[in-house]
């Protein structure tokens, strides 16, 4: 006998189905975003590469981050209705 019983009509949705009840999280700030992501890649790399990240993350910032973040928040606002 299997340990899992499946249901051969299960509810559908049944995983998301009160996710409309949740309150939204906030987008975090997209320096707070780059910081978290050097955080967690500060440990894979040796030094010369996380100095190389550090610098594209910094291009990033100074170039197409905000543009994607104001597109990202805007996203989120109407999403938030």
């Amino acid at each position: 006998s299997p340990v899992t019983k499946f249901q051969a009509h299960p509810q559908e949705n049944r995983t998301f189905a009160r996710q409309d009840e949740l309150p939204k999280l906030p987008v975090p700030t997209l320096e707070e975003t780059c910081e978290r992501y050097l955080r967690a890649l500060e440990g894979l790399q040796d030094s010369k590469d996380h100095e190389e990240t550090k610098r594209v993350v910094d291009d990033f910032l100074k170039g197409d981050g905000p543009r994607i973040q104001e597109r990202l928040q805007a996203w989120a606002a109407d999403k938030a209705r």
